[in-house]
């Protein structure tokens, strides 16, 4: 008997959940599943987004939701995602991409043990990892 096990990246947001999977959506690809709080009868905040996930054409699900109460995260966390692979062309139009509205830390850019590396923090304060493998050769980020 075979065990299956997975992990995926689950980001929280305070209402700002539907624009950064659509976002991450526009980015990424994929196909996009959102679930309101309304539709599990919530009317403090109907329109916010209960689960969401985006499963990506690379094999991998990003998820995400809104925390509905005082508690909720700040804009800015601690949460960091990391994509790594060796398509540099994809790879690097995924850089660009989430680095819109956003701060790039680290340019996107061969680093000493061969690979191309990059971070930044997306307009929604997600602090993104980007990994391009032995690619010595990577095209730069804009």
């Amino acid at each position: 008997m075979s065990t299956v096990i997975n992990i995926s990246t689950y980001l929280l947001f305070n209402g700002q959940a539907t624009q950064a999977l659509e976002f991450y959506h526009e980015v990424l690809g994929g196909d996009l599943d959102i679930m309101r709080h309304g539709d599990m009868g919530n009317t403090e905040h109907p329109d916010w987004v209960m689960h969401g996930q985006l499963s990506t054409p690379f094999g991998w699900d990003l998820m995400a939701g809104d925390h509905p109460n005082e508690e909720a995260p700040a804009k800015v966390g601690n949460t960091q995602a990391c994509i790594w692979g060796d398509d540099s062309v994809r790879m690097t139009e995924i850089f660009n991409a989430l680095a819109v509205g956003g701060t790039v830390q680290t340019a996107l850019a061969q680093q000493m043990w061969g690979d191309s590396y990059g971070d930044l923090t997306d307009q929604f304060g997600i602090f993104w990892a980007v990994n391009i493998s032995g690619n010595r050769t990577a095209p730069l980020a804009d």
